[in-house]
């Protein structure tokens, strides 16, 4: 019953954070959005959720793809950016993986995002990963 309530949490939180990283403030004059910080690799989404892995736990992994924002403010075109992936040392890939160079964790969705956080290398990130290309 626990581990079905803490599954549960898990996945409010994950939904808040994706919702939070793809919606931006209204700023005076103006809107500001920013698209969600998505990468997706083997047909399969990863989400964003403001941490960092220390460098000395990364492992090269594979080329993924930011896909294409058509976000007003920061559009990108109609052209996915290509990032570098890394695996997690202890974390699964399927789970989740890091992107490169700045060590920014991204969660694949419906994964149980207390067994990432637990991992004693991934630290809170400096900044919003809402933001294209700060990943």
């Amino acid at each position: 019953m626990a581990d079905m309530k803490l599954s549960v949490l898990v996945s409010a939180v994950v939904a808040v954070t994706a919702t939070l990283t793809s919606c931006g403030t209204g700023t005076v004059g103006g809107s500001s959005a920013a698209c969600a910080a998505v990468v997706s690799w083997h047909s399969h989404l990863y989400w964003g959720i403001n941490r960092r892995v220390l460098p000395s736990h990364l492992r090269p992994l594979a080329m993924a793809d930011i896909p294409a924002c058509r976000d007003t403010n920061h559009s990108s075109g109609e052209h996915a950016i290509p990032v570098r992936l890394a695996r997690i040392d202890g974390i699964r890939p399927a789970a989740a993986v890091a992107v490169l160079p700045r060590g920014t964790v991204f969660v694949r969705h419906r994964t149980d995002l207390s067994a990432v956080l637990r991992s004693p290398w991934i630290r809170a990130g400096q900044s919003r990963p809402g933001h294209r290309g700060s990943a």
